[in-house]
This record gives structure tokens, C-alpha cells and sequence, in this order.
């Protein structure tokens, strides 16, 4: 685990980890400073299963702000598992947040065989804001994770299982604003997603959710910065995507 209670500023990186084999970190700051790379970065090999637990509601982490590259928080964890942020402010030169889970295999063990074999497994991804998340070149919040996959290896998997569902949830509470410079604020790919924007927050520039089932509920965030909003399906029923939006006590108009 790293914790830290006051400003960690670094030259590059403001705080990196990388982890290589099975595992979990716990990550817990007030302000970090990472002037030419990510504020915060994490690393995983792939193929293996980690738990990512990041927390800096205590400050706010900037990357990249010295000479314009970089993230604000930036995961790149090629394995599975579980991934967890919650932040109360993140700026990036790139993107304020830009989270990557796409393996969509697990490692697992045989000690009768000593063999390795891999069991596609759900990948979960949650995002809670209470503060600005700012991004520059790129979007405001990334997310990518894995379309909803067969199982590799079916004997591995609960009997009568037969596709595996990722899920990104993205919740906006009292405070929280998501925006960038390039007028793209959250981006995901194809997993299913739930995003939430709940009174006192809102969004400027566009959303963009991709493939999936993805559900947007408004519950009393203001709306009339969001430029667009695509939930990513077609009209294809075939699929079996189911694309909802909510709007409970929303203020302003939403356009595009």
C-alpha cells in the first residue's frame, strides 16, 4: 500500500507502482504533482488478477501540466479484477482520468497438471467524483475495458455461464464536474456501463459510452453543458444492448 498525507511532487511521475504477479494495492493521498508524466500511474502484468483501490478525495492530482503530456490518474492494468477510484479533483494535460482493464483472461493454477490455463472473467471498473476532473488533449474521463466475451475455456467457468459482462460505473456526487479542453468529457468502449450524475454535479462537453448496455440517470445534475450524449447502440436487437437514460429533477436542456 502507499499513503500519503501531504504533497508528493515529482519530476516526472508524482507517484508510480507497478505490479507484476496476483495481488492488490491500496493507494490513499492528499495532493500528488506529477509535472511531466501521470500524477498517479499503475501498472499490472497482464493475465493476472489484481485488486486497484486508489483513493485522493483528501487533494487533487495533476499530471502532465509541465510540458503537455500526461494524465491525471493513470491505470493501465492489462489484468482482471477489480478497480476503484475515488477522487475530489484530477487535472491531466491528457486526460484527468484514464482507466484501462481490457484483459479478459484470468490465470489460474492446475497443480495437477502444472499448467497455467485462462478463465475470461468480469472486469469491474468504479469511478465516484466529488470534485473537478479536468483533461486536456484527450477527455475529461477515459474508460476501457472488454466487450461482453464467450469464455475462453467454458470448463472453467460456472456451469450455464455463457458470455462474460464487464462494468464501468461512473458516479458524479455533490461538487463533481467532468470537462476538457477538446470538449470530450467521458468516453467509454464496449463494456456495459452506469453512469450517475447526482444533484450538484455536471458534465461539459460530450459522452461518448460505446457498445454495451449503458444506462445515464440524471438525478438532479445539471445537464446543460453535455454537448452529446451517444449510448453507443444501434437498432440492431440482435445484440441484446439496452440503452437507458434517466432524468430525475435535471436542470437545463441537453442538446446534440
Amino acid at each position: 500500500s502507499i499513503t500519503s498525507t501531504g504533497t508528493v511532487t515529482g519530476g516526472g511521475w508524482g507517484v508510480y507502482a507497478y505490479i507484476e504477479t496476483y495481488g492488490s494495492i491500496d493507494i490513499t493521498t492528499a495532493d500528488v504533482i506529477g509535472k511531466t508524466e501521470h500524477g498517479i500511474e499503475i501498472e499490472t502484468s497482464s493475465s493476472w488478477n489484481y485488486h486497484v483501490d486508489i483513493d485522493t478525495s483528501a487533494g487533487t492530482v495533476t499530471g502532465g501540466l509541465d510540458d503537455g503530456t500526461g494524465d491525471g490518474i493513470h491505470i493501465n492494468q492489462p489484468g482482471t479484477g477489480r478497480l476503484t477510484i475515488t477522487t475530489a479533483g484530477v487535472e491531466g494535460a491528457t486526460n484527468g482520468i484514464y482507466a484501462n482493464d481490457q484483459n479478459p483472461n484470468e490465470r489460474h493454477y492446475d497443480g495437477v497438471n502444472s499448467t497455467y490455463y485462462n478463465v475470461a472473467v468480469p472486469i469491474d471498473i468504479d469511478i465516484t467524483v466529488s470534485g473537478a476532473v479536468i483533461g486536456g488533449t484527450g477527455a475529461g474521463i477515459v474508460t476501457l475495458t472488454n466487450p461482453n466475451l464467450d469464455p475462453l475455456d467454458s470448463v472453467n467457468v460456472d456451469a450455464g455461464k455463457t458470455d462474460i459482462q464487464d462494468m464501468v460505473r461512473i458516479t458524479l456526487n455533490d461538487g463533481a464536474s467532468v470537462s476538457a479542453a477538446s470538449g470530450i468529457a467521458i468516453t467509454n468502449d464496449e463494456s456495459n456501463s452506469l453512469t450517475t450524475v447526482n444533484t450538484g454535479a455536471s458534465i461539459t462537453g460530450s459522452v461518448s459510452l460505446g457498445d454495451g448496455s449503458d444506462e445515464f440517470i440524471f438525478a438532479g445534475g445539471d445537464v446543460s453543458g453535455v454537448t452529446l450524449l451517444d449510448g453507443g447502440d444501434d437498432l440492431d436487437t440482435a445484440d441484446g444492448y439496452i440503452d437507458v437514460l434517466t432524468f430525475t429533477n435535471a436542470s437545463g436542456a441537453l442538446m446534440g
